[in-house]
């Protein structure tokens, strides 16, 4: 029996539900706060308690160490702030300890834990990307040529939603079931390298995957991906034939942009807008007030964390804004976040938060990137690429960075994870994921890249 056409264990089948679910950030929420993936974990956490393999206590806090700690940073500066503790203070706090909980230790747990092999993580991402980009498509035509967005026709937790146009006027862009087109572009980012390993025997599937991202349009996204593939590359690769052949394929694509009039449109409607700081008040549409916006944040972010070394707290700039009050070195405040998790983390921890948090991220990207494990490269690029597009958004509450935090922690309590630097960029890239469970630990098959290739 192929692996195909084994049955799934019910630890599978509920985290292929769960990916599923992992997109809807907005839609059919009751709350921006609860999404349907938080929900589904609070009703699968008795079950995951009662039979998951529980992983050595010091070996998790050493792993979560960073954030732990950063977040204990955040809590003890709130009442040195400018403003005193607040509620909502108390509730960011408990909100972003709420999505570590829910969306990395339990995920951790279940992944880890019970019967879930490589296999049936790869089915999951393909399950979820599947039903993901027939929305974004389904969506565009919609929303194009009849008008009607997802949100017209279910609820979302957000009011007010993006409306833009993609590449020409008239042609809409998607966003599926999150409240802008670059929260469900994370969805992709987080799982779409997982199922790159069969990618040779499934390229039907990948061209689905690929139109449903391109109709996104997230410059940020194709930028994060793009810089964790290269940097997959970079690590781990002994030669430059696989970069060349990529080369040899956007050469082609870059002129075709440059040399025509449609694509010249479309590179600055997917990205020239995007940074367009000069003439704001000309025909730039909503994108320069979110250049502005983004620039304001920043500013604010940068004197906040150099005048405030220690922190101002968790949810001090929403107590702040909320109040209409101001803060030392930045005046009234006019926004509630910093539109950057990291730069979030800084203003809220400190210089050590910040440290503590990056180190969080950053020391399971190098470690994995290392592992001598034939999914580590593509899991690698699933971390690295939400942990760049997090530079340019807060959104702890979202649960892509989290799995992909989880999935690095598989790969890492994995007695056969041993550091080691493996030739070539990807390893065994055509071969199909495999892997069995035993006592907890994946037995995955190695696949020697051939010298040839």
């Amino acid at each position: 029996m192929s692996p195909a056409q084994q049955p799934v264990h019910p630890a599978g089948t509920g985290l292929i539900a769960y990916a599923i679910l992992m997109p809807f950030m907005s839609a059919l929420a009751p709350t921006q706060w609860t999404p349907l993936p938080l929900i589904f974990i609070a009703l699968a956490a008795p079950w995951i308690i009662l039979n998951a393999k529980r992983p050595h206590l010091l070996e998790l806090l050493r792993l979560d160490a960073g954030f732990l700690l950063a977040w204990a940073i955040g809590c003890l500066a709130i009442f040195k702030s400018p403003l005193g503790p607040g509620t909502k203070n108390a509730n960011y706090a408990l909100a972003f300890l709420v999505s570590y909980a829910a969306f990395l230790v339990f995920i951790r747990a279940w992944v880890v834990g019970t019967r879930i092999d490589w296999d049936i993580v790869v089915r999951a991402a393909n399950a979820s990307l599947t039903f993901l980009s027939c929305a974004v498509i389904l969506e565009f035509f919609t929303a194009s040529f009849l008008g009607v967005f997802f949100s017209d026709v279910i609820p979302y937790a957000h009011d007010k939603l993006e409306v833009g146009n993609l590449f020409v006027e008239g042609l809409r862009r998607p966003r599926a079931f999150s409240a802008e087109p670059g929260f469900t572009a994370l969805a992709f980012e987080s799982l779409w390298p997982l199922t790159w390993m069969a990618s040779r025997r499934n390229w039907r599937r990948q061209a689905l995957y690929l139109l449903g991202f391109m109709l996104l349009a997230s410059a940020a996204a194709v930028v994060s991906l793009a810089f964790a593939s290269l940097f997959v590359w970079v690590v781990r690769g002994r030669s430059v034939k696989p970069l060349m052949k990529v080369l040899v394929i956007i050469a082609p694509v870059a002129l075709l942009i440059a040399a025509t009039d449609l694509g010249r449109e479309a590179f600055w409607s997917a990205l020239g807008r995007k940074f367009d700081v000069v003439g704001l008040e000309e025909a730039a549409g909503n994108d320069a007030v979110t250049v502005l916006d983004r620039l304001s944040a920043y500013s604010t972010g940068l004197s906040l964390f150099i005048n405030q070394p220690a922190g101002i707290g968790w949810g001090t700039l929403g107590e702040a804004f909320a109040s209409g009050g101001s803060l030392p070195d930045v005046g009234t405040v006019t926004g509630s976040g910093m539109l950057s998790l990291y730069v979030d983390v800084a203003v809220a921890s400190g210089w050590a938060g910040l440290v503590l948090f990056a180190w969080f991220i950053w020391n399971r990207v190098f470690r994995v990137v290392r592992c001598a494990h034939e999914l580590a490269p593509l899991v690698t690029i699933s971390l690295a690429a939400v942990a760049t597009h997090h530079a340019l958004i807060t959104e702890w509450q979202f649960p892509f960075l989290w799995f992909s935090l989880a999935l690095a922690d598989k790969l890492l309590l994995d007695r056969n994870c041993t550091a080691g630097h493996m030739e070539g960029p990807f390893i065994a890239l055509g071969a199909g994921a495999a892997g069995t469970a035993d006592n907890g630990a994946d037995s995955v098959r190695y696949v020697k890249q051939d010298a040839a290739r």
